[in-house]
């Protein structure tokens, strides 16, 4: 089930069913088997249906017997069969074997608390008539997309940025949130590429009652309560919740297939899936060019756990063909190459008839798979001269680009943590973004979103700062957002198993130190001590290489799209010197820049 939408008219003048169905048929990639609407006077929900489970008698909206509340839901909840036994035992009635009027029935009876007994990735709508209230919620890590606009007179919701955009006829494209994509590569917290259309962060829920609006927090990191496992317990505790949140990930009525990449995380999950699934597809995807591709692992390890396993060989043409398409069709510009293979994987799994796909994602976030997570000599010096008044950007523009990338790195450990995110030269990018005001902005806006993370000598905390940095941002806002809008342009369905908030809950709860491994060469030391000897060595022995194309070695087979002279503009020239960049379009420190720059110019073409 993939797709909802909405509109409430804080005016009381009735909503056009018109208007509805607009808002609905832009998400029809989203849910192409099945289509719902309710309307209610000056408010109307609607959904689209990628039918999973009880394919029959899922169908939405869906209504309480008296029909006083009505539901659109939009993803999965995993533990909806163990709820439903529950509430049996209480003397509830059911009419179908779907989540959603589990849902429906624990909303009944727990009101607005029902959301804190839901295990799965989600964004639903919930009207109660006779409360006069309209709930919208998304999940706890912010797997399923929630996008709104809000002025005086209305709230439009969507799970598509296309979606509100055609409701409001045009959208203003944002130029200070431009400005932070060329920085990350992606749209972060609740901006989005349009200047007033937001995103529900994960974890919170929209309120609008007695025609009052209030957007409200459910679950965080921060407000997890505090445990006291033993060390010794929590091998045992992790490996039956991973097993746990596998099985329970499969549950589904149509096909379902892995990604498997050959790293440490996909394999876990292939590993666990493959002990329920009588016949298990894997996909995996080589780049061309590209030193330490996967593709020979993960074919050796698909025949360990006997899956059916398909490699896609990506040719340099293909990639920069798929980009240009992504563009096109895509509701915002994304930067990470990642969103290419996931495409393919994606629209591959569906011409073998594979629904839903499960993914390792998450795994970095929450067991400490970055080199960001961990001490070393380089990131030991990050943020150390940031007290120094003299080493400002004017003496630092001296160097070459190469050393001003590492001298803004020593300035500090945020912008350290952004460049690490995104692999961007921050020397290029503060040379090419000239105006003050949007530097200034910029700044400002990284100071605020990466407050967790300062300038202090590296040390225990400093790195769980930096892990639950990662998991409150760059998961949801890149990882997470972007694999759900590729899976679904192919209308296939992406879990996500690692992100069962029970395990983040158990390691934060405990405050069990995920970076024990203390060294980057020896991370994920939990997800080591599990499974080393589970599975074979060569899946733990080599260094991670990650789902990134190899663009630096692509640039000479593609000049256009690097060397492209990009169209001059007011959007553009506002903020960026475009002498300055053409200038030193082949210049390899640009590179990034440049292809960030580039991906979002192809959107920005095409619409």
């Amino acid at each position: 089930m993939c797709g909802i939408c909405g509109v409430y008219n804080f005016n009381s003048l009735g909503v056009n069913s018109n208007d509805l169905k607009l808002l609905n048929n832009e998400m029809i990639l989203r849910g192409p088997d099945e289509e719902g609407y309710f309307l209610n006077n000056n408010f109307g929900m609607a959904m689209r249906r990628l039918s999973i489970i009880d394919i029959k008698n899922g169908s939405q909206p869906m209504f309480s017997e008296n029909k006083n509340i009505s539901l659109v839901f939009n993803g999965e909840i995993y533990n909806y069969i163990e709820l439903r036994e529950e509430l049996k035992l209480n003397g509830v009635k059911f009419k179908s074997n779907s989540d959603t009027e589990v849902l429906l029935k624990l909303y009944e009876i727990n009101g607005e608390n029902f959301v804190n007994k839901i295990n799965g990735m989600f964004a639903i709508c919930i009207f109660d008539k006779l409360k006069n209230k309209i709930l919208v919620y998304r999940d706890r890590f912010g797997i399923k997309p929630l996008f709104f606009f809000k002025n005086e007179k209305n709230i439009v919701f969507s799970s598509n940025l296309n979606s509100i955009k055609s409701y409001l006829k045009s959208a203003e494209k944002s130029k200070l949130n431009f400005s932070l994509f060329l920085l990350l590569n992606y749209f972060p917290s609740n901006e989005t590429v349009y200047k007033n259309i937001q995103k529900l962060k994960p974890g919170e829920f929209i309120k609008i009652e007695n025609n009052k609006f209030s957007i409200n927090k459910y679950w965080e990191v921060n407000g997890i309560k505090k445990g006291n496992l033993k060390k010794d317990e929590i091998n045992y505790n992790i490996q039956n919740l991973i097993e746990n949140s596998v099985k329970i990930n499969l549950r589904s009525d149509v096909k379902v297939g892995t990604l498997l990449s050959g790293g440490i995380d996909s394999s876990i999950i292939s590993y666990e899936a493959s002990k329920y699934l009588k016949e298990q597809n894997t996909f995996c995807v080589n780049f061309k060019d590209k030193e330490n591709n996967e593709g020979d692992d993960a074919k050796k390890f698909s025949q360990f756990i006997n899956s059916k396993h398909q490699n896609l060989d990506l040719e340099i043409e293909d990639f920069f063909h798929t980009l240009e398409h992504i563009s096109k069709i895509s509701d915002e510009p994304n930067a990470d190459s990642a969103i290419v293979p996931s495409y393919l994987i994606s629209k591959e799994a569906k011409n073998k008839n594979v629904k839903v796909l499960i993914s390792g994602a998450g795994g970095d976030e929450i067991f400490a798979g970055y080199s960001r997570h961990y001490s070393s000599f380089r990131n030991l010096f990050f943020g150390i001269i940031s007290n120094i008044e003299f080493f400002d950007d004017k003496l630092i523009t001296i160097f070459p680009y190469t050393i001003q990338n590492y001298l803004y790195k020593l300035k500090s450990k945020k912008i350290a943590h952004l460049s690490s995110m995104s692999g961007q030269n921050f020397g290029v990018v503060f040379s090419l973004i000239y105006n003050k005001e949007i530097k200034e902005f910029i700044l400002n806006y990284f100071e605020k979103l990466f407050y967790r993370i300062n300038d202090k000598i590296y040390n225990k905390h400093n790195f769980e700062n930096i892990l639950t940095t990662d998991l409150e941002n760059y998961l949801p806002d890149n990882i997470l957002l972007s694999f759900d809008k590729m899976t679904m342009l192919n209308s296939v369905e992406g879990r996500v198993p690692f992100l069962d908030h029970r395990i983040i809950e158990l390691l934060y709860g405990n405050n069990i130190d995920v970076t024990l491994g203390r060294n980057f060469k020896n991370s994920k030391k939990i997800l080591r001590n599990i499974y080393q000897k589970k599975l074979p060595n060569y899946i733990f022995e080599k260094n991670k290489v990650g789902f990134n194309a190899p663009l630096n070695n692509w640039k000479k087979y593609n000049k256009n799209f690097f060397e492209e002279n990009f169209k001059i503009n007011d959007f553009y020239c506002d903020i960026i010197d475009m002498k300055k960049l053409n200038k030193n379009i082949n210049n390899p420190n640009f590179n990034s820049f440049i292809y960030s720059l580039n991906v979002y110019d192809q959107w920005f073409k095409s619409h």
